[in-house]
């Protein structure tokens, strides 16, 4: 349906590509570089995930049951809100490639992005604890996901500004002032985790 859709819009299968023309090194290097850069985001991304999971084991099978169930209401805001993301990739990308002011782009989508993410928190709040009880029947499960919920409250109200600005940095190929403050953040996440192992399965859900 995309290629159709293509096809009747730019009828790109007129045009000739040749191979020398995919190959050109000054067209690629600067999307190589993004994708390197957010290669690296994303890296950095999966080593926090990651540590998340392997220190709720060690909180035992009842708290890393509950976690897991907490995750996939973490997932499905990070699906809305990377959505939100991706439309600011767009408009930006093409705002700065037609070189147009894009003030006006930048408001209108974190209005958006914040409308989103208040929506987000509505539904956990009023509806947390029956997405967990679709999630489980395990009575001692429910108990401990209920307990940890609110993280899943104010989840989306903090996470929007860091998915709304990767899309603002992607668009603005500016991947390696991401890429760093991604870095940076992940040094962060650990510090923290330092300083709050006391606080055991809050701490993790703090950081």
């Amino acid at each position: 349906m995309g290629l159709f859709w293509l096809q009747q819009r730019y009828h790109f299968w007129q045009h000739k590509i040749s191979l020398s023309m995919l190959l050109q090194w000054s067209e690629l290097k600067p999307l190589l570089a993004l994708k390197g850069n957010v290669f690296i985001r994303t890296l950095a991304l999966l080593c926090v995930y990651t540590f998340f999971i392997i220190h709720s084991a060690q909180f035992g099978a009842l708290v890393l049951a509950a976690n897991a169930i907490l995750l996939n209401l973490l997932m499905f805001s990070s699906y809305g809100l990377d959505g939100l993301a991706n439309v600011t990739e767009s408009f930006v990308g093409v705002a700065i490639g037609e070189q147009q002011p894009i003030k006006l782009i930048l408001r209108n989508t974190l209005i958006s992005a914040a409308v989103v993410a208040l929506m987000l928190s509505v539904i956990y709040c009023v509806g947390g604890r029956y997405i967990i009880y679709l999630q489980t029947n395990l009575a001692s499960v429910r108990v401990i996901a209920l307990h940890y919920l609110p993280w899943a409250y104010i989840y989306p109200i903090l996470a929007v500004w860091a998915f709304w600005l990767d899309g603002v940095f992607i668009g603005a190929t500016k991947g390696a002032a991401m890429r760093n403050t991604m870095l940076l953040a992940m040094i962060s996440f650990f510090v923290m985790w330092y300083f709050t192992q006391s606080w055991q399965n809050n701490g993790l859900w703090f950081m």
